[in-house]
């Protein structure tokens, strides 16, 4: 069922009091800016797994790895679940598009475009205040300035 809004409240009271980091970070944002909000909504998500989960303990699967080397991104995943990887039977599964799919002709120009079209929705201040609630997460190592995976753990040791 629905969670009343007591529920929500005292649940991300208790974030606040386990996390005190998204309060401060919080002091210095535009809470009217979406893509402020989206960009905290992000890193409170990673902060909660990556404060409880050690390295090895689950899978960290990045988006932008599955929309550019899927096959790559999948040998991984069933490498970590210890599974026999087959990519045809992989491809063969996920090929079927969703009803809400927007895929185009171009799946090379797609690729690149679902991974770096935020850039055009960003003015350069917006990149830049995303990057300060990143840093204060410290999650700004996690992607380049491309907005590519760059190998910064997520997971303590």
């Amino acid at each position: 069922g629905k969670r009343g809004e007591y529920d929500l409240r005292t649940c991300q009271q208790a974030l606040l009091r386990n996390f005190p980091l998204i309060k401060d970070v919080m002091k210095d944002m535009d809470r009217k800016d979406f893509r402020e909000r989206v960009v905290l909504k992000w890193c409170v998500y990673l902060l909660v797994p990556a404060h409880h989960l050690k390295r090895g303990e689950a899978h960290v699967l990045f988006y932008e790895q599955l929309a550019t080397d899927p096959e790559s991104a999948a040998r991984n995943l069933f490498h970590y679940l210890n599974k026999s990887f087959c990519w045809d039977r992989v491809q063969q599964a996920v090929s079927i598009p969703s009803g809400t799919s927007f895929r185009k002709k171009d799946d090379v120009m797609e690729q690149k475009q679902l991974v770096e079209g935020w850039k055009t929705q960003f003015t350069t201040k917006q990149i830049a205040r995303a990057g300060a609630i990143l840093k204060a997460f410290g999650l700004d190592g996690v992607y380049d300035a491309n907005g590519y995976p760059a190998g910064h753990e997520i997971l303590r040791n």
